[in-house]
């Protein structure tokens, strides 16, 4: 097995656990919580992932940089690992 493997299924199980307790704790169905939370998890990850400038939040800190400072800056190609 891979380490990225390995790394995708502790991950997927400690996930369970969070979500399983949070349910048993509040009285949810286990599976209703489950995909809010695999919602959230999916875009932290692909928010703390990528890396390149095609997102708004990175147009937005590149030209707040360019107005403050007066220098012309580069954009890095986007780049999901």
């Amino acid at each position: 097995m891979k380490k990225t493997q390995l790394i995708f299924f502790i991950t997927l199980l400690v996930e369970a656990g969070l979500i399983y307790a949070c349910s048993s704790f509040l009285f949810i169905r286990f599976i209703e919580l489950m995909f809010f939370s695999g919602l959230l998890f999916s875009v932290l990850t692909f928010w703390f992932s990528s890396s390149g400038s095609n997102s708004a939040h990175s147009y937005y800190k590149t030209h707040s940089m360019r107005l403050m400072s007066g220098a012309n800056i580069e954009h890095n190609p986007f780049r999901l690992r």
